[in-house]
């Protein structure tokens, strides 16, 4: 399907786009992309310029025939469609921090044909009703789509989503009372990890959305703790040391630690084959674009976990003891995962720092260490736990035997 595109006679000021615009949708730095290219890079659809020019994703031929599909059910002409992006075409250009190399005809004609396949590939995901008769390829390549609208480099800007599906939706009487980031917070619900990563929309001001990325954050289940300026960062021991201290694992809401019963919570990590994916995208975008250090949320996690999962004994003590769900692979998968998600990363803030520097005081007091080693070697099991009463019996017999023993001597003697 091939569009013509009427030159705009609007007139827009460059310069005030330019001042209202910021960088928004980054190209992911060479450090963090040399860790995992293929975490950065779509696999079925391009959306957006940065990936356009790949001929070998196989979900780009559906862009045709949902931009149609688009247009019989809103009942529009194709021109409607061209004018409403036009308008906002400068301003979308603005977005990308990369120079886009398109003419404006070209980049309009992209922003189209990619902000109406996203449009209506999300709203017929919650009303299969809406979908084109043509999608039965599209089910094959829906898993594959859902992680490459998830990625930093493909990404459209919001308004501009939010303008196509405000001319689409006064035509379904279905999306009479449900608004754009609705469907979007529907698409994206995190059932995998729903106490790790969320949308929650209620907090959130439509203006004030980036894109995808940007509406996916973690719970701020605590204020940061460092609040000196030049402390020093604390991270935690790993499992297996932390473990040998006492310290057990237990899942809940964040991460805290509570050194009255040496009981550290974590949020339950589910590992699908996404999940590097998701995470190594938001943290790109924390990166890249969030100067306030207060919002590094994802960067914080990757680096608390990165210290505390160094070895596959790590990720088995964190298996038992309810955090991680193995979703991928072998142990060995997840502990190469965790070992490289933190580097690279600037932290500046570190929103646990209270909460190791109680860990490293529990770590220190020697007692909880043997009191771990002798729950471990005598009272771990049943058997043991009888082995050890037995032995203190028989001691404390002896010992009774011997006093008694000396006792009687000595008062013969007497």
């Amino acid at each position: 399907m091939e569009l013509f595109i009427r030159p705009n006679t609007n007139e827009i000021n460059q310069v005030e786009i330019e001042n209202e615009t910021e960088g928004i949708i980054y190209k992911v730095p060479e450090p963090l992309r040399s860790m995992n290219s293929e975490a950065y890079t779509p696999t079925a659809i391009s959306i957006g310029p940065l990936h356009s020019g790949r001929k070998d994703l196989k979900a780009n031929s559906l862009k045709p025939i949902y931009l149609r599909h688009f247009l019989d059910l809103a009942q529009l002409s194709v021109n409607t469609i061209v004018e409403t992006v036009q308008t906002l075409e400068q301003r979308a250009r603005y977005c990308y921090t990369e120079f886009i190399e398109m003419s404006r005809d070209e980049f309009v004609e992209l922003l189209v044909f990619d902000a109406c396949f996203v449009v209506m590939h999300l709203t017929s995901w919650q009303y299969p009703n809406l979908d084109t008769p043509n999608a039965v390829n599209l089910w094959q390549s829906w898993n594959e789509i859902s992680h490459d609208l998830m990625l930093l480099e493909n990404q459209l800007p919001f308004f501009l989503l939010q303008s196509l599906y405000d001319l689409f939706a006064p035509s379904q009487p279905l999306l009479e009372h449900k608004s754009f980031i609705q469907i979007v917070q529907y698409y994206f619900s995190e059932h995998k990890n729903p106490k790790l990563f969320f949308i929650d929309i209620k907090l959130l001001s439509v203006d004030d959305v980036k894109h995808f990325v940007d509406l996916v954050t973690m719970p701020n289940t605590r204020m940061y703790s460092h609040e000196k300026s030049g402390q020093r960062l604390l991270w935690p021991l790993n499992a297996t040391e932390l473990h040998e201290c006492g310290v057990i694992f237990r899942s809940g809401d964040g991460i805290e630690f509570n050194d009255q019963g040496g009981c550290l919570q974590l949020p339950p990590i589910k590992i699908y084959d996404d999940f590097e994916k998701r995470v190594r995208n938001l943290i790109a975008y924390e990166q890249c674009h969030i100067g306030n250090e207060l919002r590094n949320r994802v960067s914080n996690f990757a680096v608390f976990m990165q210290c505390l999962v160094q070895s596959d004994q790590d990720v088995k003590l964190l298996i038992e003891g309810g955090i991680i769900e193995n979703y991928l692979g072998g142990i060995n998968e997840i502990t190469q995962l965790f070992n490289n998600l933190g580097k690279h990363i600037f932290i500046g803030i570190n929103y646990y720092n209270s909460d190791c520097k109680k860990m490293k005081d529990y770590c220190m007091r020697r007692h909880h260490r043997w009191m771990t080693s002798l729950r471990r070697n005598y009272f771990s099991t049943p058997w043991l736990c009888a082995s050890s009463i037995a032995a203190i019996l028989l001691l404390a017999l002896t010992l009774i035997q011997t006093i008694l023993a000396v006792f009687t001597r000595f008062k013969e003697r007497s």
